[in-house]
């Protein structure tokens, strides 16, 4: 929600953004979304896995629980960096290419259990 008021999109600089590599635009409208005019937010978010609605916090989208739940855990975190990270000065994102490279790694078989397996224990701990 902090990133969206401030015009901020999301950016890759930690692990948990790697999912976000393709970009999360922000629907930039305050209202709920309850009219078929207001439903146009499954245009921007596109063919991408999250969106940011304006003042309201963020959407993800998967085909499958476990990745879902990532997802949704990792825009929080991404975005909590990014705002805590930014009140020390610039960012210091991933290029394009180190982007790229950790989303074929992130890919890889199993990958969504070992990140959820990781939050459990963080949550545990």
């Amino acid at each position: 929600m902090v990133v969206s008021v401030a015009g901020q999109s999301i950016k890759v600089a930690v692990s948990s953004g790697i999912p976000f590599a393709r970009g999360v635009p922000i629907f930039d409208s305050p209202l709920l979304i309850r009219t078929s005019e207001l439903g146009k937010v499954a245009q921007t978010l596109g063919d991408r896995n999250a969106v940011v609605l304006r003042g309201h916090g963020g959407t993800v989208v998967a085909g499958d629980l476990d990745t879902l739940l990532r997802l949704g855990i990792d825009l929080v975190r991404t975005a909590k960096v990014q705002i805590m990270a930014a009140a020390l000065g610039p960012l210091k994102v991933h290029t394009a290419a180190e982007a790229e490279q950790a989303v074929k790694k992130d890919g890889e078989r199993g990958a969504d259990q070992r990140f959820l397996d990781y939050y459990i224990s963080e949550a545990v701990d």
